[in-house]
């Protein structure tokens, strides 16, 4: 058979004629270190030539080379001058013609299975410069087959160990070679130790496979040779120092913690003579034995590998997440309204911003309380979103949305019996489960001889915590009467109790209802109470609000064993905040209590006195105020000594200054360098 020179074959392959059907190129090298990729393709009977950039190395794939091919240390093309520095992998595969091959010295590097099965390939010519063979690159072929058994060496290459090894044996390399191809030892159940030496840098993929015996691998610490050993070194087999003593275990590392914007790893078996890293392209922290990535979003998930001195020698990924921010709702629920709020556990992410939507109506914050007035047992859909910040600086941002259905509850609306206070006087009243702040509840009633001609009279009611009350005057005593609680949702929609009977003229003594809300809007030193006052029997001639500091906290409202609180045990100094009385009957009551101490708590509670002098008092509230917040006072020295100071400048709380002080909260400079807070 014709034998092809390469040189040759490059040239005629230049002139673009046809050899066969089989596609081939050449990776090499240029001068300036581009690697460039010949790329040649069968078309239409002739051969075209695409230039396009890729790897380095020699390589024709299934072409049908045959006898002596002669690899030539460079290449030309276009007038430049190529290395060829390697030969690809498959690169002469199953070529059955091929007799013999000569490498020269440029080429350092033969792929895998690159003269796999050449079942004619009897005679190589291989330049000691080699410094890593691939897997099965001459397996199947007659020079292979005609090696004898043991340890085949290439140059600085230990290519393979062929033949059935002996039980319990013990293998010191040869020194100075660079690279143990995969599959080296493969099947070698009788490998029982190996020494090999410190000038390995490369040791192919499952060198060791099938060594189920191995047990020990002796190779020096510090050295390239280790890496390569943890990266192939079997579950049987432990890595020792050639000290022969000191155990040189396989890095590992697991999952060990995560926060909002972190995962830490924890790196197992570290060894002070390599570097470690992972393979993430981001802020890592390596402290005490532990990796931290940095920067991430909550719940944002990872895989790494663990490199050594930048050989990655973990055969698995290990993944884990960023801590969650648990977006949820807690709710409130009345039969009419739904009060929710978001919440998030606490931790390192970066809250930018918060909303809750309900019902299409967005509100800025955790926390949102509907509009009042909804249908009883009616669906809601709410969605609570959380910006966050992370990354480089802060500078991304990712949002987080809940969204959930919430329904209110279904209604509840029982008439009680009425109060009747006086001869046509009567205190109505019934419980429920809308909110305590609605306004569009009430009662209507009607004479019992009433046909439904007559329309019923209506009266608003207030409420307080699930008490709905309101007070009927100058009935017609002689008649009977009937009433009912309604509600009134904001579709326009009644909903009834039971209609009670009412006798105008059984008359009992009834004390005034007083009662103070625990809802307290609090705003720097100055809070907003209510309550209401209800007339009994006798009516009220003055009603409001007392209030005093903690302080006199020993003092405070005793209780009876019915619940009323003792005008005796309100502290003396105590704050009288009086509301007019408008009318007669239910009095709703709101006051402004003004000029309270920063960061105070308070006590607070409804009053009413009666014409016959008795005070009747509702449930005692407490509140805080805010704190100010600012740089801290100092004392100043006192007037007229000798080192007084005096007021250089005025400032608001940006520190913008002022030519006088403000009304509200003012930061003042004195001479001596010192400042204050002065509130107008």
């Amino acid at each position: 058979m014709k034998k092809l020179n390469f040189t040759f074959l490059f040239t005629m392959l230049m002139s673009m004629f046809t050899l066969c059907a089989s596609a081939h190129d050449i990776e090499v090298k240029n001068a300036d270190g581009v690697m460039i990729y010949y790329n040649y393709n069968y078309i239409n009977n002739r051969t075209e030539l695409e230039v396009t950039y890729r790897g380095y190395s020699y390589s024709s794939y299934s072409y049908e080379y045959t006898g002596n091919v002669v690899i030539p240390e460079s290449v030309t093309y276009n007038e430049k001058t190529y290395s060829v520095t390697s030969i690809g992998y498959d690169a002469f595969r199953g070529c059955s013609g091929l007799t013999s091959i000569t490498i020269p010295a440029s080429v350092q590097s033969i792929g895998d299975n690159a003269f796999y099965q050449c079942s004619s390939l009897a005679n190589i010519k291989i330049s000691e410069s080699i410094v890593t063979i691939g897997s099965n690159a001459f397996t199947d072929t007659p020079w292979y087959n005609n090696q004898e058994d043991g340890l085949i060496y290439v140059g600085k290459v230990l290519y393979k160990y062929k033949g059935t090894m002996p039980d319990n044996t013990s293998i010191s390399l040869r020194d100075n070679i660079t690279c143990i191809t995969g599959l080296a030892f493969d099947g070698c159940s009788g490998l029982i130790v190996i020494t090999i030496p410190e000038s390995v840098t490369s040791i192919g993929y499952a060198a060791f496979y099938g060594c189920s015996n191995l047990s020990k691998v002796y190779v020096k610490k510090g050295s390239k040779a280790l890496i390569q050993v943890w990266k192939v070194l079997p579950t049987n087999a432990t890595a020792y120092d050639t000290d022969m003593i000191t155990m040189l275990p396989k890095p590992y590392m697991t999952f060990d913690s995560a926060t909002q914007s972190s995962v830490t790893y924890k790196l197992h078996n570290i060894c002070d003579d390599y570097t470690f890293s992972l393979d993430y392209d981001g802020d890592i922290v390596f402290n005490n034995g532990k990796a931290t990535v940095k920067g991430l979003y909550p719940e944002e998930e990872i895989g790494c590998y663990l490199y050594v001195d930048n050989y990655d020698i973990n055969s698995e990924e290990v993944t884990a997440k960023a801590a969650s921010l648990n977006l949820d709702f807690a709710v409130q629920r009345t039969a009419s309204s739904l009060n929710l709020k978001g919440t998030y556990t606490k931790g390192d992410a970066i809250i930018k911003y918060t909303s809750i939507t309900l019902d299409g109506n967005t509100v800025d914050g955790n926390i949102l309380t509907s509009s009042k007035g909804l249908k009883p047992y009616s669906s809601h859909e709410a969605t609570y979103k959380v910006v966050i910040a992370y990354g480089e600086e802060n500078s991304s941002e990712k949002t987080y949305t809940k969204t959930s259905t919430f329904y209110t509850s279904a209604l509840s609306l029982v008439t009680a019996q009425p109060k009747v206070v006086s001869s046509g006087n009567v205190i109505i009243a019934a419980t429920t489960n809308v909110d305590d702040e609605e306004t569009n509840v009430g009662f209507e009633w009607r004479r019992e001889d009433w046909s439904d001609t007559f329309a019923s009279q209506t009266g608003a009611a207030v409420l307080y915590d699930g008490t709905m009350e309101g007070y009927i005057r100058n009935m017609n005593a002689e008649k009977l009467w009937k009433y009912r609680a309604y509600y009134l949702d904001n579709d326009g929609t009644y909903y009834y109790g039971d209609w009670v009977g009412i006798d105008p003229s059984n008359t009992s003594y009834f004390e005034p209802t007083v009662r103070t809300y625990a809802n307290i809007s609090v705003k720097g030193n100055t809070a907003l109470v209510k309550g209401y006052a209800l007339n009994g029997t006798d009516k009220i001639k003055v009603q409001g609000f007392k209030y005093w500091k903690t302080a006199n906290k020993g003092n405070s409202l005793e209780i009876d064993m019915e619940g009323d609180m003792q005008a005796t045990a309100i502290p003396a100094d105590a704050i009288i905040k009086t509301v007019d009385i408008v009318g007669s009957g239910q009095q709703l009551m709101n006051a402004t209590l003004e000029g309270l101490d920063y960061d105070a708590t308070y006590h607070c509670v409804a009053f009413a006195t009666t014409t016959e002098n008795e005070t009747f008092y509702g449930e005692e509230q407490m509140f805080t105020t805010e704190s100010i917040t600012g740089i801290e006072g100092v004392k100043e020295s006192a007037a007229g000594s000798s080192n007084a100071v005096t007021v250089v400048a005025y400032y608001d709380l940006n520190g913008k200054r002022l030519s006088q002080p403000l009304k509200g909260l003012n930061i003042i400079r004195m001479s001596d360098g010192t400042t204050r807070k002065v509130v107008k």
